[in-house]
């Protein structure tokens, strides 16, 4: 049977400032605690070492009642380390577990913004070197590694334990954690027990209860406005706060035998809690500078506005298409699809022009604007600034659309046409019922409508291309400038930069796998396996924050939209499906308003002992 003894770093310090003590004999014994056994293999934690002549038959035996044994032996004079041959020693340092340190056999860079999915237990790192090859036996019992984990997670608890239970047995005591000690502790209590709580109850009667229920007969807009779905993230975040809050006080009772799982939990809502809290605290900070600048330059950005909006928007996209009806670049065009055309964007435009593009142009107006932008940003946010261009800007450039609309639905049918033409001079037909191509056998009169039809489209396809490319790369531009706002909006709303916090103030707090080496511990003379942890990597870090930008890029550039364009297909973003990714770090709150008023005046778990 395979046996294992982790051993804390602490001990071994201990076991340095006995060397010039030998008062009290010259024969330690290690006393430890049995935290994991199956058919196979067990697990101890060594909790204390004291001299052999202290333990008699009687202490013995009510160590071995209540699941401590003796693990092994060390000679103080000669600081030689005996243990059994199938024992092996791992050496660990005892998390500070008050302090947001803890030990973790899974990456938890998944679990930061992916909160709707459950944990990967898949084991990473080369922690599976201590369990390699472990077979199970005839019982079908598998050696359960999260089990070991959490109780080193919790050493401090098992040795607080012991000592309660055997004073006379007492070697090291666990350090107090930094909460019980700061001098500010009836302060915060008072904080989180009767200031706090009745600060969430009303954030939360004013954003879910009262903004959210009015704000409901028009929720269907953030499916098409960024301002909107913005204002839904926010409502949300600030809605969850209080789930958050107590989650987060759940880590005060952890110290005790809880599950694991409760550990992750309240691990990643820490995090999320206070990334979500910078970055907001951030983006108002932004909203100070952007908002003064609006205030200072209110005329100077109304009269730039008006002319440059009137110009790019209408001016120049009139003289494209009156070009479009002239040959350009030597390209004979057909003269009545050309003109017909013509006067059909022609009369968008100024249609768009009269019906509402002078008015949201006009100085006066964007006076009103800016002033109401002022406020906004001043009492939201930054992101709801840019939000509310990215809305204006897709009003503005609606008429692009509506180009854009007209000329790929035309493309494509002339496309699709073509095509089904090609197969009806090959002798072939596309079956509709089982998506595939058949043989097919024509008439001669079929042939030649075929051939005629053909013919025209042929004829008619330079005049619809050169329409469809222009007004498609003027509905990308649209396109470019509002990814280009929103990947702003995410780096505002998503930026891990609590996350980069940690990682630079203290890297156990964000711990991203398990790693083993061996060595050779020379205080104890003997031959050890370090267990450490590993904080998550920079590019860990940063892998959820870039797979959202690649998804924006993958809108500007790609094979993709490459593929789209040649085939006719609708390139138009979807913006709420860009914006979902931002909702990772919301999940759903099916929390009554009832029961977490309960919970956060009666049951708060920050209640300091």
């Amino acid at each position: 049977m395979d046996n294992r003894l982790h051993f804390a770093t602490k001990f071994i310090s201990y076991l340095e400032t006995l060397r010039n003590d030998h008062a009290q004999g010259s024969i330690y014994v290690v006393i430890s605690e049995l935290i994991y056994e199956n058919s196979f293999s067990r697990d101890y934690l060594a909790l204390s070492m004291v001299p052999r002549k202290v333990i008699n038959q009687e202490i013995q035996m009510k160590l071995k009642k209540d699941g401590y044994y003796i693990t092994g032996q060390v000679d103080i004079t000669s600081m030689k380390f005996e243990y059994e041959n199938t024992m092996t020693v791992i050496t660990f340092e005892t998390p500070k577990l008050p302090n947001m340190q803890f030990y973790s056999h899974t990456s938890i860079n998944r679990k930061l913004f992916d909160s709707s999915s459950q944990f990967d237990n898949k084991i990473t790192g080369n922690l599976n070197l201590l369990i390699e090859n472990m077979s199970s036996g005839n019982d079908g019992h598998y050696y359960q590694l999260d089990k070991v984990i959490h109780s080193l997670n919790i050493s401090d608890y098992h040795l607080r334990l012991f000592n309660n239970k055997y004073e006379s047995l007492i070697s090291i005591k666990p350090k107090d954690s930094l909460k019980e000690n700061y001098f500010l502790k009836p302060f915060f209590k008072f904080l989180n027990l009767y200031v706090i709580p009745w600060l969430f109850i009303l954030m939360q009667i004013l954003f879910k209860e009262i903004l959210f229920n009015i704000l409901k007969p028009i929720y269907s807009l953030r499916y098409y406005s960024v301002l909107f779905l913005q204002l839904d993230l926010r409502i949300k975040q600030f809605a969850y706060f209080p789930v958050q809050y107590l989650s987060i006080g759940e880590r005060s009772s952890l110290s005790t035998f809880s599950n694991n799982e409760k550990l992750y939990t309240s691990y990643m809502d820490y995090i999320r809690y206070y990334n979500t809290l910078w970055l907001i605290v951030n983006d108002y900070s932004f909203s100070l500078t952007v908002s003064a600048l609006l205030k200072i330059h209110k005329e100077k950005i109304a009269k730039f506005l008006k002319i440059y909006l009137n110009q790019i928007f209408i001016r120049n996209v009139y003289q494209l298409t009156s070009a479009l009806s002239q040959n350009p670049f030597g390209i004979k065009l057909n003269d009545e699809l050309t003109k017909f055309l013509r006067d059909l964007f022609v009369w968008i435009v100024d249609f768009v022009d009269n019906a509402y593009f002078k008015f949201l142009t006009k100085e006066t107006t964007l006076l009103y604007i800016i002033d109401a932008l002022y406020f906004l940003t001043y009492c939201f946010g930054v992101t709801f600034f840019i939000a509310f261009l990215i809305d204006y800007l897709t009003v503005l450039t609606l008429h692009f659309k509506i180009f854009y609309k007209i000329s790929y639905k035309l493309y494509r049918i002339q496309l699709k046409l073509l095509i089904s033409l090609v197969y009806l001079f090959c002798g072939k037909k596309y079956n509709t019922l089982r998506n595939r191509i058949d043989n097919e056998s024509y008439s001669l009169e079929v042939l030649l409508v075929g051939v005629l039809i053909f013919m025209i489209l042929i004829f008619l396809m330079p005049t619809t291309i050169a329409f469809y490319l222009i007004y498609t790369f003027l509905q990308y531009i649209a396109k470019c400038l509002e990814i280009v706002f929103m990947t702003i909006i995410m780096c505002f709303n998503h930026f891990p930069l609590f996350i980069m916090m940690l990682k630079l103030k203290d890297p156990k707090r964000i711990p991203n796998e398990i790693q083993l080496s061996t060595g050779y511990e020379t205080i104890i003379q003997s031959p050890v396996i370090r267990l450490s942890s590993e904080s998550l990597r920079w590019k860990d870090i940063f892998t959820n924050f870039w797979n959202i930008i690649t998804q924006f890029q993958n809108e500007v550039i790609s094979v993709n939209l490459i593929t789209k364009i040649i085939l006719g297909k609708d390139i138009l973003i979807d913006k709420f499906a860009l914006y979902k990714p931002l909702y990772s770090t919301v999940p759903k709150n099916n929390l009554r308003f009832k029961d977490l008023v309960f919970k956060l005046l009666h049951k708060n778990p920050r209640k300091y002992p």
